[in-house]
């Protein structure tokens, strides 16, 4: 029996209320003339890249706000190019003027500690729509006392930038241009180069890409999976070179980086060797002096004692390059079980009629243009690839020998040298390019900023 009878329930009246589901509605937003990137470009938390105007004091000088009529002798800023601000509050558009329509654009962004902003600052940024406004720096509070720290500020726009206005600005209103480089700020190292340096940074970049290219074309054998030294009549392998290119690339430097194979020569120590590449790879100008210094051919019959799997007996190779002076080791205390030829001169670059017939003086003293000043033949000497000057640091190097030297030293070197040098190097001979163009590239990857 139920415990309470249907009819004894205890009714409860319902509020009469219609429920029903809202519909989600999407953000509306005209994409004609505005691409979709530049939607969410003043909303908290987006990064905005600008064009920042950092005011230059002078000694009696102090921070102001831009005036347009005053001299240009009495305004002056340093541009900085790319720069990159982040969104702290949203930008504002307000109608605050009801006799004149204008409308108000302010915001607050926060400002990397590379930059330190004042009163007056300015920065030019795309507002959207094609259209660009330049807007003034206001109220920067640095977040701590560490000098590592973010400035926050409110800007506020000043003026619709044109073309004409931009011109004025940058011609009469700016002393030095700059440039931001995002990758370099993220690294730790110097984020603001000037527009020159910039200049030099992006041909080594474009020099790289174009020599990585051409050096696998010309010296990569696909058969054996290697690199090969040019020479006119048989096939000659250089472990130092194949060692040192797979350090110092990535399988996004090239395709066929991931293919390079190191042959063994385990079966002669003389092909084991420190080398100039070895110094080179740990930039250390001190173990210069532990290095062998001459090197030379070893035949193929050197490494059939010890033949092992992937050894390079087996290869088709037929010339080695091995140390002609290797230095003392317990591996290696006692005199080569071989002779060790000489290096001989490679094929030029081009099949040029002029290099047949030198006795009819039709090349001049120089194989190219410029040629001597950039780099030595790699045969000057019986020193390996570098010349006795560059080993024992005597007057008379080239240039890249002199670069070279200084960069392993720890030295600042001339950036703009290297360029020239890295364009004019499509034009070395084949056992120029083969030895040199390593070189060259480890430069470059060694000046910061190149991207």
């Amino acid at each position: 029996m139920p415990f309470v009878d249907e009819e004894d329930e205890v009714s409860v009246d319902k509020p009469n209320l219609i429920i029903s589901e809202v519909p989600y509605v999407t953000p509306v937003a005209e994409t004609r003339n505005q691409g979709h990137e530049s939607l969410a470009g003043f909303t908290a938390g987006k990064k905005m890249a600008v064009d920042y105007y950092k005011q230059i004091q002078r000694r009696d000088s102090a921070p102001a706000s831009y005036q347009d009529d005053l001299p240009a002798a009495y305004g002056q800023y340093e541009l900085i190019r790319g720069f990159e601000l982040i969104i702290t509050d949203d930008m504002s558009q307000d109608q605050n003027n009801s006799d004149t329509g204008g409308f108000a654009l302010t915001g607050g962004a926060a400002v990397y500690s590379i930059v330190t902003p004042e009163n007056g600052d300015m920065f030019i940024a795309d507002v959207g729509n094609g259209r660009r406004v330049m807007f003034q720096v206001n109220e920067p509070k640095r977040g701590s006392i560490y000098p590592e720290a973010n400035t926050t500020i409110s800007f506020r726009g000043l003026h619709w930038v044109d073309a004409a206005f931009a011109e004025k600005i940058n011609t009469k209103r700016v002393s030095y241009t700059y440039v931001f480089l995002r990758e370099n700020f993220r690294n730790g190292v110097k984020a603001l180069l000037r527009e020159e340096e910039v200049s030099v940074l992006r041909r080594l970049t474009k020099a790289r890409k174009r020599l990585i290219a051409m050096y696998f074309k010309d010296h990569f054998d696909d058969a054996r999976q290697t690199f090969v030294v040019p020479h006119p009549n048989k096939l000659v392998y250089d472990p130092n070179v194949t060692k040192f290119m797979k350090s110092i690339l990535e399988t996004t430097d090239h395709p066929h980086v991931a293919w390079i194979t190191e042959l063994g020569v385990g079966g002669d120590v003389y092909s084991n060797q420190w080398s100039l590449f070895d110094v080179l790879a740990r930039k250390d100008i001190d173990l210069l002096y532990s290095c062998s210094r001459r090197f030379g051919f070893s035949p193929i019959g050197a490494y059939k004692a010890k033949a092992h799997f992937a050894s390079i007996y087996y290869s088709g190779i037929q010339l080695v390059v091995s140390a002609a002076d290797p230095t003392w080791s317990a591996n290696n205390n006692y005199e080569p079980a071989h002779a060790i030829d000489p290096f001989v001169k490679a094929d030029v670059r081009q099949k040029d009629i002029r290099s047949l017939l030198p006795e009819l003086d039709l090349v001049g003293d120089e194989p190219a243009p410029d040629y001597g000043q950039y780099i030595k033949r790699i045969v000057v000497d019986e020193y390996y690839v570098f010349s006795k000057e560059f080993y024992e640091d005597e007057p008379g190097q080239s240039h890249l020998e002199r670069l070279t030297r200084e960069r392993i030293s720890g030295k600042v070197i001339d950036l703009n040298m290297l360029a020239d040098i890295a364009d004019y190097a499509v034009k070395f001979d084949n056992l120029e390019r083969f030895y040199y163009i390593p070189i060259i590239l480890t430069l470059i990857k060694l000046a910061p900023g190149v991207f």
